[in-house]
């Protein structure tokens, strides 16, 4: 498979599978609307043998919990990142939020992350069919993430703190990383929100698969982990629970309280989203002086 096979593969799935739009309740007049969650994904591809995954065991990064490609899948080659960017009515509507997500924004969150999902398990399916074999990790039956010292999932547990071994309070982190992975694969940068910056914006989420077949990488127009982002201080303002600094990174001890107690205001849904919207990098890469 070349990229221009994958690239039509992936086209031709965002076009035919079903979930990305909804119907939803609009709060502005209270009348039944269809709501496209996402516009039409881009992807990025790495070696899966690319030296920055080895390093994001590193307890400043991700942690040791983090597993490599190749303990993913035997005989790894490569990683498919895909960018499934809002769209213009999630962003807009939560562009225009100040204190919590809008209900768009926690349509794409919830129902979003499900057809993401379902996304990425058709594409595994396209790919075995033509002789690929891959894997999803976030959709493993063994992925397991770790928020503020908990583990979900898969997560092993210290019998007497209920914490992950050797985790504290402050420990966040998973076995597998989207943004990581995208990263690596050519997609963007970080910005102080510790979201991805793309040409096609931050706002959006992620899917990546592990595939045993080598595919031309994409070169990686950067070297600094935060290149693109201008430094405004934009996600900053807009945070509503001040869990970014001027200076970032964003404090996940902070943000994550915040996100949980949304699924109050949001029920039956949660999110947040608001330093990814009405900010210089929402959809593209900013130019400094934005």
């Amino acid at each position: 498979m070349d990229r221009n096979e994958l690239s039509s593969v992936i086209s031709e799935l965002y076009g035919s599978l079903e979930g990305n739009t909804v119907i939803y309740t609009d709060p502005e007049d209270g009348i039944e609307k269809p709501l496209t969650l996402y516009d039409e994904p881009i992807f990025g591809i790495s070696e899966a043998s690319d030296p920055l995954y080895g390093t994001f065991r590193e307890e400043n990064i991700i942690g040791p919990g983090y597993r490599p490609p190749q303990e993913w899948l035997v005989g790894a080659k490569s990683v498919i990142s895909v960018f499934f960017p809002a769209s213009e009515k999630v962003r807009s509507s939560n562009g225009r939020s100040t204190d919590t997500a809008s209900v768009e924004w926690s349509y794409a969150r919830m129902e979003g992350q499900k057809y993401i999902n379902g996304f990425m398990e058709e594409l595994v399916r396209i790919l075995s069919e033509k002789g690929i074999n891959s894997i999803y990790p976030s959709g493993d039956p063994s992925f397991f993430s770790i928020v503020g010292g908990r583990g979900s999932g898969s997560a092993p547990k210290d019998p007497d703190t209920g914490l992950y071994p050797g985790a504290g309070a402050d420990t966040f982190g998973s076995c597998w990383s989207e943004r990581h992975a995208a990263f690596v694969s050519g997609l963007g940068t970080f910005g102080m929100s510790r979201g991805l910056i793309t040409r096609k914006g931050m706002a959006g989420r992620y899917g990546s698969l592990i595939v045993n077949t080598a595919l031309e990488k994409d070169v990686r127009e950067y070297t600094d982990p935060y290149e693109y982002c201008i430094k405004c201080g934009a996600c900053a303002r807009r945070c509503p629970a001040g869990a970014i600094p001027e200076d970032g990174p964003k404090d996940h001890t902070v943000c994550s309280p915040w996100v949980s107690a949304s699924g109050k205001r949001l029920a039956p849904r949660y999110g947040c989203g608001l330093c990814q919207t009405a900010v210089p990098c929402e959809k593209g890469i900013p130019k400094k002086g934005q």
